[in-house]
């Protein structure tokens, strides 16, 4: 349950961004590259970034919390590999942050689940289709099981953490989406939410894209239909995909390539890799050049400077993402307020 701090926060940072003077919103750490599955669209896995320890991370912690960030996300990887990452995140809440989790859900057992319940205020769990569909692209027989049988614990013990689902749209899943959402709603999730695949270049640092991959390669007209299903099944249960029609409606301009540069990274979203550099954005946690400073050494609000600012816009200028922890963001803080407020109503 949200509470009237961040609550605070969130209006604060709204506001802010309404007159034209954006603070960041939310940070995204990548608390580990290790991961117990291999994808078909990630590659994280293959870094080998060193991780800080658990007074590091709280060093971090502070860091971010003192430019009053009002959400935390810790990701990888796979989190949950981390034996402390519960205490990473119960000390970011007693910092005021919201804390949220992003996991493949495999490894949340009866034994761990009502710390993690404790600790987290969200909690998204990797869902990309039915059984079949999902294993092969998480590259793993069962997975699918166990991430089903993970919601499944966490319901049982959650508490007023908030548990969701989280799709990873291509080619191979789109027709079991909806389908999926509707099964996951029997389980007791709260929300489930989608986006497109997408692909990151670094092939040239000055030529850096996020683009929609050859795995979102969807025919526009079923695209189109697929679009036209989410939305209805959007409107009988507002608050359950929880994704803006906005964002929804650029999927297929997305896939076409045209989508617009809707981006507001370094003014309301922030990310950090394992070994506490900062970066601009998510996506370019894979590559150093795009390293804006670390935060075991720099106060945030020191290394978010003008020079940085036009270093990253410049670098990023051929960018067309669409995803829900960059674009998403950004859309939903151009929204007028009193659609947020129905969106969030579950949420809040």
């Amino acid at each position: 349950m949200i509470n009237i701090h961040q609550t605070y926060n969130f209006a604060r940072c709204f506001l802010n961004y309404k007159v034209g003077h954006p603070t960041p919103f939310q940070v995204h750490f990548e608390v580990t590259d290790r991961c117990n599955l291999r994808c078909k669209f990630c590659d994280i896995w293959k870094r080998k970034n060193e991780e800080v320890n658990l007074e590091q991370a709280k060093k971090i912690i502070d860091n971010i919390s003192e430019a009053k960030i009002s959400i935390i996300t810790l990701t990888g990887g796979e989190p949950l590999l981390r034996n402390d990452l519960e205490d990473i995140a119960s000390y970011a809440k007693s910092k005021g942050m919201i804390a949220q989790l992003n996991t493949n859900g495999t490894l949340l057992t009866k034994e761990r689940v009502k710390k993690i319940a404790e600790s987290f205020d969200w909690v998204g769990i990797s869902l990309d289709g039915l059984e079949e569909t999902h294993d092969g692209i998480r590259g793993i027989k069962g997975t699918f099981n166990k991430a089903v049988k993970g919601v499944k614990n966490l319901n049982e013990v959650k508490g007023n953490c908030k548990v969701a689902i989280a799709s990873v749209l291509t080619k191979d899943n789109y027709n079991e989406l909806i389908p999926l959402f509707r099964q996951a709603k029997k389980l007791g999730v709260d929300f489930a939410y989608v986006h497109p695949v997408v692909e990151v270049s670094f092939s040239n640092p000055e030529n850096f894209g996020v683009f929609p991959s050859k795995r979102c390669g969807v025919n526009l007209v079923e695209m189109n239909k697929f679009i036209k299903k989410l939305v209805k099944e959007k409107s009988k249960d507002y608050g359950f995909i929880l994704v803006l029609e906005s964002f929804i409606e650029l999927m297929p301009t997305f896939i076409k390539g045209d989508v617009p540069r809707i981006c507001d990274a370094g003014k309301l979203f922030l990310a950090v890799n394992p070994k506490g550099d900062l970066f601009f954005c998510p996506q370019l946690i894979g590559n150093n050049s795009f390293k804006m400073g670390s935060l075991l050494k720099s106060p945030l609000t020191k290394i978010l400077n003008q020079k940085n600012m036009k270093k990253f816009m410049e670098l990023t200028k051929n960018c067309r993402c669409l995803s829900l922890c960059t674009t998403g963001t950004s859309l939903t803080f151009r929204e007028p307020l009193i659609n947020l407020i129905k969106q969030s109503t579950k949420f809040l």
